[in-house]
């Protein structure tokens, strides 16, 4: 936390808080700073703009860094899990695995792009996907009763949880 690093450094000093993702090192990331007085309003933009050279940047109260952990920076991991299952899947039903994994990759890299520009919301996204009785309705309705999403939330919570428990660890 801010108060950790002032505490450690002994002193009154500037801190900006920052938490980048893996995807930042190839100028994708998405990175969460929060700050504490005496930083100023240029200071903070000068830090905001060095991150966004590696992806885009938002400003959390400091309150929320821990949650940011799940949404950002162990996220990734959860997405590779789901295309990892993808791909196996693809695989068990006869498909070689270079191809899968070109599939996949291009399926979830454009699906993120799409959703970006698209204006819909997620909802709206899936249903338009879902026809009546069709192959993807069945597949999202047996994602749900699995408890697919639910499982996803409990592990972000999981995620947060530790983070608190590390903060008080050091």
């Amino acid at each position: 936390s801010i108060g950790f690093i002032k505490a450690v450094l002994g002193q009154e000093c500037k801190v900006i808080r920052s938490m980048p993702n893996m995807a930042s090192s190839i100028c994708k990331g998405a990175t969460a700073i929060s700050y504490d007085m005496p930083i100023t309003y240029a200071e903070l933009n000068r830090v905001k703009d060095l991150f966004e050279t590696i992806g885009v940047v938002e400003i959390l109260p400091e309150e929320q860094m821990n949650e940011v952990i799940s949404v950002t920076s162990s996220s990734p991991a959860y997405v590779y899990m789901l295309m990892r299952a993808m791909v196996e899947g693809a695989v068990q039903q006869g498909m070689d695995k270079e191809t899968a994994e070109r599939l996949v990759f291009d399926a979830v890299s454009g699906s993120v792009e799409y959703a970006k520009v698209c204006g819909y919301s997620l909802d709206d996204i899936i249903s338009s996907i879902c026809s009546p009785n069709g192959t993807t309705v069945k597949a999202v309705d047996y994602l749900e009763k699995k408890g697919f999403e639910q499982a996803v939330k409990d592990a972000m919570l999981v995620c947060t949880k530790r983070a608190y428990m590390l903060e008080k660890e050091i």
